[in-house]
């Protein structure tokens, strides 16, 4: 039977490099990147853009092609292929891209005509979003706020732990003889990536494929920080000589008006499009509303300097 199951694999793996070596796409079909945010409405944004588009649906959306290394070994072929190989224009709705810290830059190598669109949720909104949508045994509320602002104070302390001790070590950013910073933030960086393994209540998880409870180098509290997710985006885009390839819509917008969002967003990416009113994303929910209102506004603090990294937040800067 198990030679059966090994013959059965290797017939799938095959078909699929079959299917990877005949995937032919020209240099001159766009390709859009809807690299994030996690949790911020990624699907429901690819599908309307695919309708907008005319482009045919597809069961399966997400791609994590640039944040998957054995993805990623495939090569450019087997990439296009998991998009679907055909049609006027390319969709890859991977989410987990901007908290990545190579995914954008393999991108911009690989395929440096994508342009990137980020879709931003209030950060409170988009951590109780992720929060709700785990299960316990993930970490999660499962469809509850109970634990909630528990969890992100266990990780608010292990971050600033974590950026004494990497402080204490040396670390800082890695800069260029020009004394441009080549990867800002660093410190905090690890320090995030650090505490992704922090498990509510204590103790850190072991790992299972290299992913942690709410990311791989991310926790639930710094997926909501955006700036430094975007600047290390810029900097990606920068090292590839890439003119302009970040779009950043808001959430709530496209929640609010769909078709107007789209309508925008094609229109600033140069491609055709005819939206109709019939393109309408779901009704949004506000859910911080039920959290308690002292740790609403202890979150609100955290989150209200855009411009700085945690660790400026963190240490009163």
């Amino acid at each position: 039977m198990r030679v059966v199951e090994m013959l059965r694999c290797a017939f799938f793996a095959a078909g699929i490099a079959a299917a990877a070596a005949d995937c032919e796409v020209a240099d001159s079909t766009p390709v859009i990147l809807i690299a994030g945010a996690s949790h911020a409405g990624a699907d429901t944004l690819h599908g309307s853009l695919r309708k907008a588009l005319g482009l045919e649906e597809r069961k399966r959306n997400a791609v994590h092609h640039f944040n998957d290394v054995a993805s990623y070994g495939k090569g450019n072929a087997h990439y296009f292929e998991t998009l679907g190989c055909t049609g006027a224009v390319l969709i890859d709705e991977s989410p987990g891209y901007l908290a990545h810290s190579v995914a954008l830059l393999r991108a911009a190598y690989s395929v440096p005509r994508a342009r990137w669109v980020v879709l931003l949720r209030e950060p409170v909104e988009r951590a109780l979003a992720h929060y709700l949508h785990l299960p316990k045994k993930l970490g999660g509320g499962q469809g509850s706020t109970k634990g909630f602002v528990e969890t992100v104070a266990d990780e608010k302390k292990c971050i600033e732990a974590a950026l004494v001790a990497r402080a204490a070590h040396g670390h800082a950013d890695i800069t260029h003889e020009s004394g441009d910073a080549l990867y800002p933030r660093l410190s905090t960086r690890y320090a995030f990536e650090h505490c992704a393994d922090q498990l509510p209540g204590g103790g850190r998880q072991l790992r299972s494929h290299g992913s942690a409870v709410y990311g791989k180098e991310h926790g639930l509290l710094s997926l909501s920080l955006y700036a430094p997710q975007l600047e290390h985006a810029a900097q990606m885009a920068a090292k590839s000589d890439l003119a302009s390839p970040l779009v950043v819509a808001s959430s709530r917008a496209f929640h609010d008006d769909a078709a107007d969002t789209v309508a925008a967003l094609l229109k600033v990416l140069g491609l055709d499009h005819a939206v109709g009113k019939s393109i309408v994303a779901p009704a949004f929910k506000e859910r911080r509303k039920d959290l308690d209102v002292d740790a609403l506004a202890a979150l609100d603090a955290l989150y209200e300097h855009p411009n700085c990294a945690l660790a400026a937040v963190l240490t009163g800067a």
